[in-house]
């Protein structure tokens, strides 16, 4: 099962998910409050700090992180 879902992908899909929901109704920028907030409480439920601070940080300024980042395929010439 590991090998088919590593632990981080689906650390970070879970914080993703986490974030969405609590950020539904609230549009950028964020109050710095509630950035702590979140931060804090996704470490009590045990998710990695440095994925927490991809995700809420990325989401604070707008933007995907850079290992998150669609792949464009590459073309043949």
């Amino acid at each position: 099962m590991a090998e088919v879902y590593p632990a981080e992908k689906t650390e970070r899909a879970l914080v993703r998910q986490r974030l969405e929901r609590r950020l539904k109704d609230q549009r950028p920028p964020y109050p710095q409050k509630l950035l702590r907030s979140l931060y804090a409480s996704l470490l009590r439920a045990g998710f990695a700090s440095a994925i927490i601070r991809d995700e809420l940080f990325g989401r604070a300024r707008g933007q995907v992180p850079e290992d998150l980042a669609l792949e464009e395929p590459d073309e043949e010439t």
